[in-house]
């Protein structure tokens, strides 16, 4: 990573993590190396668009996401949510006339589509359920980021990952100066571990040392 770093790329990419090993390993991997890369040039984690890994990336300091999930789960019947992961395949909600979430300010969910309409699309094969679940999964995940942001500014990320359902990780607020957040701590994997932290850099105000173990 050093090497790399002194060649002076414009960002740094993170690759070949979410291809079927098991989470831990992966959040283990990415705490260990994403507060190694350059902290004022953009990180990127290749592939990986599930909300609480997206939320965990942002702990440990990923500006940049990339991935086919949310339209792929839209085409295949399944939508996020603040509930978790909804399939619409599923009869409970044959008559459910209330939209995919209620928390959710989407066109989809606010444009009159019934949680029992869009399931009689997907049972039906009818191509107009997957693109309105897609639509509906692609704004969750940037309202997500958009809410990580905010929490991040006013320092209560860690409220934020409980609040997502991601109770079992505990992160410190984490930012770059990619992002523009200059005033905040970046912190890294405490023996490698995902679940404990300890500051490693401060933008522009100095901090007291401390960890945090989830």
């Amino acid at each position: 990573l050093g090497v790399l770093a002194e060649i002076g790329f414009d960002g740094f990419a993170i690759g070949g993590l979410s291809v079927g090993e098991p989470k831990e390993e992966m959040s283990r991997i990415l705490a260990h190396t994403a507060p190694r890369l350059p902290q004022h040039k953009p990180r990127y984690l290749m592939g990986v668009g599930n909300p609480t890994t997206l939320v965990r990336g942002v702990g440990v300091g990923i500006d940049m996401f990339d991935c086919v999930l949310p339209t792929r789960t839209g085409r295949m019947g399944t939508a996020f949510s603040s509930e978790g992961r909804l399939n619409f395949r599923n009869a409970r909600f044959a008559h459910d006339d209330g939209p995919i979430d209620p928390t959710c300010t989407c066109p989809v969910c606010t444009g009159g589509y019934s949680r029992a309409l869009i399931r009689h699309m997907v049972t039906q094969k009818e191509m107009l359920g997957g693109i309105l679940l897609s639509m509906h999964n692609i704004y969750y995940l940037l309202n997500l980021m958009q809410r990580a942001r905010q929490a991040i500014i006013e320092g209560r990320y860690g409220a934020f990952v409980a609040i997502v359902g991601n109770k079992g990780l505990r992160f410190a607020c984490a930012g770059t100066k990619s992002i523009g957040l200059e005033s905040l701590n970046v912190f890294h994997a405490v023996d490698d571990t995902p679940t404990k932290f300890e500051e490693v850099r401060s933008f522009a105000r100095p901090a007291p040392a401390f960890k945090c173990a989830g």
